[in-house]
């Protein structure tokens, strides 16, 4: 009972073969299109000398102060997308949250909620990991190092 509470109450009854299929079509459709937009962008930027990106990842950002052509729209669909991305599934995750918090704080025995509780919390850790890494490397003021 308490470990079909971290997931949809009615998972098995909801989650078919045609929808696992298309929930994964979609993710990786949708991934692939913001990659094709985010690498066509750049590919028209100018550079006007040798650069060197003093950074271990080559993210589109780390281009931007590199180029000698306008990034104004670089920027903004970069923006949008990660709005989009991050901002959304941030909602749907909160959104399936509050209904497991509800359902948890349903169950009448302290006992019981503790031990919903204590399953939920290992999740709730990696989510909480992820998106707070997520928040600290994209959110932070740039340093300049």
């Amino acid at each position: 009972r308490y470990a079909a509470i971290c997931h949809p109450l009615r998972y098995g009854q909801m989650m078919s073969n045609e929808l696992c299929v298309g929930l994964v079509w979609g993710s990786w459709g949708l991934a692939f299109l913001d990659a094709l937009i985010n690498t066509l962008l750049a590919w028209n930027l100018d550079f006007c000398e040798t650069q060197v990106i003093s950074n271990f990842l080559c993210e589109i950002p780390s281009l931007f102060p590199l180029s000698c052509s306008s990034t104004s729209n670089n920027f903004t669909v970069l923006l949008c997308s990660a709005f989009l991305h991050a901002f959304g599934t941030f909602l749907l995750v909160f959104y399936s949250y509050a209904h497991i918090v509800s359902a948890i704080l349903s169950i009448t025995s302290t006992s019981g909620r503790s031990k919903a509780f204590s399953t939920c919390s290992s999740h709730l850790t990696a989510v909480t990991l992820f998106y707070g890494s997520g928040f600290l490397r994209y959110l932070m003021p740039t340093s300049g190092s």
